[in-house]
């Protein structure tokens, strides 16, 4: 099934910071954040300071012009700083620390792509710098360049192990790339720093271990007491699980330790909502609102509180002007719409209603609604077909509750054993819920622990025809094809897994089996190092590495695979037999009992 992780109100957005050394002041301001918001800047005449100016008429240098650059920096007249910095490359082109000052100006310009060029030719002139490799690994996020801002991060910490700015920002790539293992890994061992301990609660949350992420907010919540991070945290989570009584409380208390939060404030006026707790909303919104008058979240939340209060006047005013502020939010358009449709304005709540059914035509509320107004606007016909589609809506949705239970009772008999009544489960679930293809993989492998080989392709096929992306499904399909003989397909479908998720470390630790087994030992190799790569937590991989190092005779890189190997799961007879065969080869008696 789909992973889940904590909501996206949840303030993730935090980057740590080492103490650097910036050379002008808004090198640090840009190391500290990565979703910077550029503004064109306004023509700006560039006059330097009248020193300046006349050492630059009489002996132009670059290093009079570097320092001319820097002036400007400091003034924040980027534009001039760049040229500046661009006159002294002019005469000394192989200064990797201009090159560098180029590229944070043309940064704060907005020009990314520019200064991703500059950073790396710092880089390249001069390998050891920590600051350039951060800022050019934040710069190539910036252009969704993810791999390769994996590369510097990487680079900094052979540099600096210790360096909390490129472990957060290393951990945030992996997350973002759905490595989560792999930011687990990374983050176990990390100084102990906030900031990592929430990116490693993050990445618990998002890869399904919700308990283990509470485990740690728990512990942060009696290390730092004064801290409200790890409440919000805490209360993210809670409201995943429906806990919304608990959560509010931690919201609450997020915001008694730090009453600027507003994404907290958000949060705890959205549970207060789902909690039928208007009164208690209402002078959160209020504050909230008066505070950001122009916010959405700050104008629509307090709308929805004074609809729910039945302050329909001021209801319209707020959602209409969060409607102005973003057109495209389905939940303002329906409430809009609501509070015309009680205010006995039917025409204008139908272009409201109508409008959020463009926007969400799933909803069975949005039509329910636009046929009530459609009736007291005496359009019969245009009553009944939204109507119509209300009712196949709710249909629909009746369905899959139904699938959604089958498919919880079939998990509880899967993880008792009773594979075939597991089976039998999903299958009812899949025909509730024809179109779910996370519902036919889950009936896949349940049918190849009740040893159906057959059903399980077919369910498997359904799933990708379905879902063409889900790798999941099309590793497993090219695990069954190979177990059938059919070594073209299987190989294809692995391809495509990993095509779709490049850090897949099972889908390249099969396609690494397949290859070794037709010879191709280079390519086994390169995707055994590929998948301890993309999860470092998966023994298999390290195993099968091994595996390939010894045919070549490495049998110290092969040992110490296998120990890393052993150190995940200790004891694995295999992987112990393994390395005892090893440590012979190696010339020395083994310490390792199968």
């Amino acid at each position: 099934m789909p992973r889940t992780g904590l909501s996206p109100e949840f303030p993730v957005n935090a980057y740590a910071c080492d103490s650097l050394t910036g050379k002008f002041c808004f090198i640090v301001a840009f190391l500290c954040c990565t979703s910077v918001a550029y503004a064109q800047q306004p023509a700006t005449k560039c006059i330097p300071p009248q020193a300046v100016s006349e050492q630059l008429a009489s002996h132009p240098t670059a290093a009079a012009y570097e320092a001319l650059g820097r002036y400007y920096g400091d003034q924040r007249k980027f534009g001039c700083a760049a040229s500046a910095f661009r006159s002294s490359l002019k005469l000394d082109p192989n200064s990797a620390q201009t090159h560098y000052y180029l590229a944070l100006a043309l940064l704060e310009q907005g020009d990314t792509q520019d200064a991703v060029l500059e950073f790396r030719r710092s880089v390249r002139l001069q390998p050891n710098q920590p600051e350039a490799r951060l800022a050019l690994g934040a710069a190539l996020s910036q252009i969704n360049d993810v791999d390769e801002a994996v590369n510097e991060f990487q680079e900094i910490l052979k540099i600096d192990p210790r360096s909390i700015t490129a472990i957060d920002w290393l951990a945030k790539a992996y997350i973002s790339q759905k490595r989560y293992p792999a930011a687990i890994a990374l983050l176990t061992d990390g100084p102990s720093d906030e900031v990592l301990q929430m990116d490693l609660v993050v990445a618990y949350s998002t890869f399904g271990d919700n308990d283990r992420a509470l485990q740690l907010l728990t512990q942060m919540e009696r290390d730092r007491p004064d801290s409200a991070v790890p409440h919000s945290g805490v209360a993210n989570i809670y409201i995943q699980q429906r806990r919304y009584e608990d959560a509010a409380k931690e919201f609450q208390e997020a915001l008694r330790l730090n009453s600027h939060d507003d994404a907290s404030r958000a949060s705890y006026i959205r549970t207060l909502l789902l909690l039928s707790k208007f009164h208690d909303a209402l002078p959160l919104a209020q504050e909230y609102q008066r505070r950001l008058p122009n916010d959405f979240d700050a104008c629509y939340l307090l709308g929805v509180v004074d609809r729910d209060l039945g302050d329909y006047a001021d209801a319209k005013t707020l959602l209409s002007a969060a409607v102005k502020i973003n057109p495209q939010h389905y939940a303002a358009r329906y409430n809009l719409g609501l509070v015309y449709a009680k205010s006995g304005e039917p025409a204008a709540a139908r272009t409201q209603l109508e409008r959020a059914v463009q926007l969400d035509p799933t909803s069975a509320d949005a039509h329910f609604q636009l046929a009530s107004v459609l009736r007291s606007l005496s359009l019969p016909d245009a009553e009944r077909a939204q109507l119509a589609v209300y009712q196949s809506l709710m249909a629909e949705r009746a369905d899959k509750d139904v699938a959604a239970a089958k498919a919880n009772q079939a998990k509880e008999f899967l993880e008792q054993g009773d594979a075939q009544k597991a089976a039998e489960l999903y299958r009812q679930a899949a025909e509730k819920d024809p179109k779910n293809s996370h519902l036919l993989y889950d009936l896949a492998l349940a049918l190849d622990r009740a040893g159906d080989p057959q059903g399980e392709q077919r369910a498997l096929e359904r799933a990708v025809e379905l879902d063409p992306g889900f790798a999941a499904a099309r590793n497993q399909l090219g695990f069954l094809l190979l177990q059938v003989g059919h070594t073209a397909d299987g190989e294809k479908q692995f391809r495509i897994a990993i095509s779709l998720d490049p850090h897949y470390a099972e889908a390249q630790n099969n396609l690494g089996v397949l290859y070794g087994q037709q010879g191709k030992n280079v390519e086994a190799e390169r995707l055994f190092q590929a998948a301890v790569e993309s999860d470092p937590g998966y023994a298999p991989s390290y195993v099968n590495l091994a595996a390939a190092l010894a045919s070549q005779s490495r049998f110290a890189e092969a040992e110490s695979m296998l120990q890393k190997a052993l150190q995940i799961e200790p004891d694995n007879p295999e992987t112990r037999a393994f390395l005892a065969q090893i440590e012979s080869q190696l010339g020395r008696p083994s310490n390792v009992h199968p």
